[in-house]
């Protein structure tokens, strides 16, 4: 994962997710985890987009990031990545 020396890593993750599930709840409910899945994947996916258009390479992200990105778990990625920015930016 990004940061895998970084103890606070994982946490970091999975605080990320509970924000977007957060979010997501002010406009739909979390009855159904699939189209909530499928709503984030969607949303990831654009986001890594633009990245990647200015250049961005998911690889430098971490294995499991691009990993995810080739399976289409763009969430993942997009976490990976959102948790990678937070933590660096605190060093």
């Amino acid at each position: 994962m990004t940061c895998p020396n970084n103890p606070m890593s994982t946490y970091v993750h999975e605080l990320i997710y509970w924000r977007d599930a957060q979010e997501y709840k002010k406009y739909n409910t979390l009855d159904n985890q699939g189209e909530y899945l499928k709503s984030l994947r969607k949303k990831s996916k654009k986001r890594l987009d633009k990245l990647k258009k200015q250049g961005y390479d998911i690889a430098k992200i971490s294995d499991y990031a691009l990993e995810a990105y080739n399976i289409g778990k763009y969430n993942e990625t997009w976490t990976e990545y959102r948790t990678q920015k937070i933590l660096r930016e605190s060093e």
